[in-house]
């Protein structure tokens, strides 16, 4: 078999030498000796790797994707997605920011795929650090797509729930130690809308302060901004939808001081303006809607 390990990758780290990476590959490769045209990307060894890291007590992610600039610490991470159809085409568009570490995007999965691909990756050691749903048309499925990091703590996904409904988990949520940190909306085909929410337990000296508008005007933002600023809050998430033939917006709040403010939907270019005049702000949820908004 091929890729005996050459003295400039002898450094293992946590590699404990079980050679089970090579073991499972396909190809016979030693990933270890880094990229390798012979790679066909089946992940056997990632799977292999983190089973035995696991075992020991190890981080995983010791065999992971990656690239040059990410190992170097120049690596963007994707940290927010969303998707749009145009002209009957399904596009994405993300939100990166300069960041360390691993960092893997999941395509379209059905809730039942996305419970089980939720459970593969907590034991992985990674999170579901945000989501977005596809509504569901015609006999295709609602689905999920989801970025995903490394961490610890608990979540939780909520199944498609009323606004009342979800007011009253916020408090059951808030009462077991969990906050909201992403929401996403989609509508019934009678047109009542139905929330989504990922659940996180907030990080170690965090407030826990979390809350949300159900709904606001979208010209109603600044006003609410300005009372949740004096509650020491800020904007985390924010969804847009018409409502009455109006634009609304359901907004969560977290712990935080500084401004938060929300700009209204701009073409490509106008929305890259914006961002090089937002001095010594930082963009944290991007939403994208069709024309109709």
């Amino acid at each position: 078999r091929k890729g005996k390990r050459t003295a400039e990758t002898a450094d293992a780290g946590d590699c404990v030498d079980c050679n089970q990476c090579v073991v499972v590959c396909p190809t016979g490769i030693d990933i270890r000796d880094g990229l390798q045209m012979e790679c066909i990307n089946c992940t056997q060894c990632i799977d292999a790797c983190d089973n035995v890291l696991r075992q020991i007590g190890k981080p995983v992610g010791l065999i992971r994707y990656s690239s040059q600039n990410a190992l170097a610490g120049k690596g963007m991470k994707l940290v927010d997605v969303e998707t749009v159809t145009l002209n009957g085409q399904l596009r994405y568009a993300g939100l990166f920011n300069k960041e360390s570490g691993a960092n893997w995007f999941s395509g379209p999965k059905t809730r039942t795929e996305f419970r089980d691909l939720r459970q593969e990756q907590t034991a992985k050691g990674m999170r579901l650090v945000d989501f977005e749903i596809l509504e569901a048309s015609g006999d295709t499925p609602l689905k999920y797509i989801g970025v995903w990091r490394p961490g610890s703590g608990r979540e939780a996904l909520s199944a498609a729930m009323s606004m009342s409904e979800f007011k009253n988990d916020i408090s059951s949520k808030k009462g077991n130690g969990l906050v909201p940190v992403d929401v996403e909306l989609d509508r019934l085909p009678g047109g009542a809308l139905q929330f989504h929410v990922l659940w996180r337990s907030p990080p170690e000296g965090d407030t826990g302060d979390y809350s949300v508008s159900l709904p606001i005007a979208r010209d109603d933002f600044s006003a609410e901004r300005d009372r949740m600023k004096a509650k020491g809050r800020i904007a985390i998430d924010v969804e847009q939808f018409r409502q009455d033939g109006k634009p609304h917006l359901v907004v969560l709040w977290g712990p935080g001081s500084g401004g938060s403010s929300y700009t209204r939907p701009r073409e490509y270019d106008g929305f890259e303006n914006m961002l090089s005049q937002q001095q010594g702000r930082m963009i944290t949820d991007l939403d994208l809607n069709d024309a109709s908004d």
